[in-house]
Formats: structure tokens, C-alpha cells, sequence
């Protein structure tokens, strides 16, 4: 998806379409999006998991997606809020957005929130 030649890119995004609701596939894009340091060489592929995890959490899909990936990306992405690359973070405040407009208690969210706000970050 990050190829230069568009068979390649159309093949890729096909391969996720094909495949974005199988259990587990939102777990595997958010540790692979938020886990460790972010490095320039890694930069890419992680705003590209993040995109299509934008995606995944909208509302429509988001109640198509399997409990177990649903507490993986809730736990995953609340420690992304205060990555340090704005693209990142940028990212994961959108899926966030998606994922509290969907509905449900999140109360993790909200002591995320007011530890952010007291620490003025």
C-alpha cells in the first residue's frame, strides 16, 4: 500500500478490504501502530495501520468487530493519545473520537482525559 506502483497499492488495499473484519486483524494493526518508540523508518506503516484502523473504528464497522478487538484497541489506544509524533497522535485522537461516538462506557477514557488535563499535556 506504500508502493510507488499503483497495481501493487490496489492490490494491498484490496487484501485489507478483503480482510478488515477478521478477528484479531484491529489488534495486530494497533500493536504494530503504537508499540515502542516511534522512529522515522517505522513512521510510515504505523500512520498507514492508524488510517485504516480509522476506518475499522467508525461506527458502522466498529460494532462488526470482535469483543477481543474491541479491548485491544480501547487498551492500546489511550496510550497513544500522548504519543510524541503528531502524526500518531493526530491518528489515534481520531480512532479515539470513532470509538467514543460509537457508544458504551469507557471509563478508562475519561481518567485518561482528566490525568492529561492535570498534567497539562
Amino acid at each position: 500500500m506504500n508502493s510507488a506502483e499503483q497495481q501493487v497499492r490496489t492490490a494491498g488495499e484490496q487484501a485489507i478490504a478483503n480482510t478488515q473484519l477478521q478477528p484479531g486483524l484491529a489488534g495486530r494493526l494497533v500493536v504494530h501502530a503504537v508499540a515502542g518508540r516511534t522512529a522515522p523508518e517505522r513512521l510510515p506503516l504505523q500512520q498507514m495501520c492508524l488510517t485504516v484502523l480509522r476506518r475499522l473504528t467508525s461506527p458502522e464497522t466498529w460494532v462488526k468487530l470482535s469483543m477481543d478487538d474491541h479491548v485491544i484497541l480501547r487498551q492500546k489506544l489511550l496510550g497513544a493519545l500522548a504519543d510524541q509524533t503528531g502524526g500518531i497522535r493526530r491518528l489515534a485522537h481520531a480512532c479515539v473520537a470513532n470509538i467514543s461516538a460509537s457508544g458504551g462506557p469507557w471509563p478508562e477514557l475519561l481518567s485518561q482525559l482528566i490525568a492529561a488535563i492535570s498534567a497539562g499535556t
